[in-house]
């Protein structure tokens, strides 16, 4: 089940970096496969719709920053965000715990950030679903190889 996941993601970062843009069928199949994998593992799937909750509360914020620095409400599909990336946000909700997702979002968007000052010079759309594609598959093969659960394990309480 991992391999199909991996192998999405890579199709999803290719076709993000490629054409700027996401297949819908890419992304339904990561949510099954990621919500059936979910079932297995023993998780009630009641518990992805807390990660859903997390989603669209990081989504109204962001509307309602744009809205107030543009001084109008906008809609933030139109300029800001794109839809796929709202849809990747969701396809891969199911691989994460709710707190290890928070995690995983957060970090990402740290590396959408330093990879586009790194290698974007114009000012044109990151591709967001794509940084995050490869990231969330570099985390898979690094959770292989250590044979360390980052998705549902509390991986901050290690540390501390």
């Amino acid at each position: 089940m991992d391999i199909l996941i991996c192998l999405c993601l890579g199709l999803l970062a290719f076709q993000d970096f490629t054409y700027r843009a996401v297949h819908i069928v890419v992304l339904s199949i990561l949510f099954f496969i990621g919500s059936v994998r979910f079932w297995l593992l023993g998780h009630p799937i009641g518990l992805i719709f807390n990660t859903l909750i997390f989603i669209i509360v990081v989504l109204l914020f962001l509307w309602v920053y744009i809205s107030i620095k543009t001084n109008k409400v906008v809609n933030p599909l139109q300029k800001h965000l794109g839809l796929g990336d709202i849809l990747f946000f969701l396809a891969v909700s199911p691989l994460f715990s709710v707190f290890n997702y928070m995690l995983y979002f957060i970090s990402g968007m740290i590396l959408s950030i330093v990879f586009s000052m790194l290698f974007l010079r114009t000012k044109e759309n990151i591709p967001l679903a794509g940084i995050l594609s490869t990231y969330l598959l570099g985390l898979k093969v690094f959770s292989f190889f250590t044979e360390e659960d980052l998705f549902f394990n509390p991986i901050v309480y290690k540390f501390l």
